[in-house]
Formats: structure tokens, sequence, C-alpha cells
């Protein structure tokens, strides 16, 4: 019986697949910095901060070198607040939620950009467990990343489903016993997730 469901933050809960870009994206629109310049200086650093070895305040004075400019927190932290919400994912949420499921998140993300959106979105309202990448040190190709999720609700692998919007990221969790489903966020079709659910007998 499923007992608890997680999903992905970036391409599940919001409408841009990747922080990174969306990130890079606002700069860009609102600099002279050109995008994929600052998409190359970010990737150098990406792992490091996906991890939680570094955080944005050690690698921005080495992209600000790179990229020959000047990003500042401020900056920074506008470019993470545009990140747009998936609202009706976020009523699934609720609606699950009303009907007795644990509900959770794991995410690969910086800690800096996911603590700026977990409180612009109230996340710690909606969800009951929260799991990170770069608070675990493990990302979603691993299995500690999965392990944190399950003792999060000291549940059963065949107890949880897991959402991700990429098929690489759902392999581990399969191996593991996890019910897995994936999400198409170009389509961002609720009402098929919704299906998908109902066939795992998640009413």
């Amino acid at each position: 019986m499923i007992k608890a469901i997680f999903f992905d933050f970036d391409g599940v809960l919001t409408l841009n697949n990747s922080g990174t870009a969306q990130t890079c994206e606002y700069i860009s629109e609102n600099t002279s910095i050109d995008y994929n310049l600052l998409i190359d200086s970010f990737k150098n650093h990406k792992l490091d901060l996906l991890l939680g070895y570094k955080k944005y305040s050690d690698v921005l004075p080495k992209i600000n070198n790179l990229i020959n400019n000047n990003i500042d927190n401020k900056l920074l932290e506008e470019a993470f607040l545009s990140t747009p919400k998936n609202s009706p994912m976020f009523d699934l949420v609720k609606y699950l939620r009303s009907r007795g499921y644990k509900t959770g998140i794991i995410t690969d993300n910086p800690i800096e950009r996911f603590n700026v959106l977990e409180k612009e979105f109230n996340l710690d309202l909606i969800f009951d467990s929260i799991i990170i990448s770069s608070k675990v040190h493990s990302l979603k190709t691993e299995f500690i990343i999965f392990e944190t999720a399950l003792n999060s609700f000291n549940l059963n692998p065949s107890e949880i489903v897991f959402i991700d919007n990429s098929k690489k990221n759902l392999e581990i969790p399969s191996k593991m016993g996890i019910n897995t489903i994936y999400y198409d966020d170009k389509e961002n079709n609720i009402e098929l997730l919704i299906s998908d659910l109902k066939g795992m007998d998640v009413d």
C-alpha cells in the first residue's frame, strides 16, 4: 500500500527543468552577460554546489572572474526567485496530503538556491520531508539520497512513489523497489500523472 509520494523539484514542482539554466537566463536577461558564457561558467562548479561541498559564496568570485563581470548576491537571489512555480502540481500535493498521504521532495539542488525557494513557496508547510542533495552529499544517481528519504518516513520502498522528469533519475529508486513515475515536463500533463497514481491505487 502506498503511504508517501515524493516529488522532484525542478521540472515537476516548477515549470523549468533546470535550476542552473533558469538562474543563468534571468541573469543574462537583466545584465549584458552572454547566456552561454554564464552556463559554461556555472557548470564548472555545478557538481560541487549540488553535492554541498561548496556554496555560491565560495564560487561566485571565480565565476565573476571568468565572465569579467560582477554578479552580486542580490542579483543571484532574484535569479533564484524567478523560478516559475507549477501551481497545478502544488494543488495535487495538497490534495494528496488531504487524503492522508505523506508528501516529500527529493532534489539535486544547491543549498542556497533551495533555501530561498523553500521560503518563497512555503515548502515546509506543504511537504512532510524535504531531501536535498547538497545536505546529504548525494545525487539522485546514487542510493544514499533515496535511503535518506525512506528513513525520513520509516517506510519500505514498496510504500513510496517517486516522481521525476528524468528517466535516469528513476533508475536507482527502481532498483531499490521504490515505485516510480516518469513525468514529461514538456507536456506537463497533470491528469496523466493522476491517472498513473491511480494505477498504483493512490486516490
